[in-house]
């Protein structure tokens, strides 16, 4: 079975958009240190894998920025990246096609007040 969110951490970490920032799969596990920053990815669902035929696969991109929030505009920054480069390179040796699923998302902070950015991924993969 495929590992679409390793592909996706994969995509993410040769593209240089994941410096910086510690990254996780499937949970966010706060460290408890205020200075880190971090990209966790999440597999979310997808349609059902039919042989010899492509499916498609939904994965979930978070960018959380420090405690206290000093640093949206940082994390806003970084989530921009991520989004422009998805649609500068949907076509991928390692994902397939990838697509954004929704315009820039409304910004939320969690209970430490970590800036925090959800973007969703449609993964379109076929062997």
């Amino acid at each position: 079975m495929i590992d679409m969110t390793e592909r996706v951490t994969a995509y993410l970490k040769d593209a240089g958009l994941t410096d910086g920032y510690k990254v996780q799969e499937m949970f966010w596990r706060d460290s408890g240190k205020a200075t880190d920053k971090f990209i966790v990815i999440q597999p979310a669902g997808g349609t059902s894998v039919t042989d010899d035929l492509s499916n498609d696969y939904f994965a979930t991109v978070w960018v959380l920025g420090v405690q206290g929030g000093t640093d949206l505009r940082d994390v806003v920054t970084r989530g921009r990246e991520i989004m422009q480069y998805v649609k500068d390179h949907a076509v991928d040796s390692c994902l397939g096609y990838v697509r954004l699923l929704n315009p820039f998302p409304t910004p939320v902070q969690t209970e430490e007040k970590r800036v925090a950015i959800q973007i969703s991924l449609l993964i379109r993969y076929g062997e």
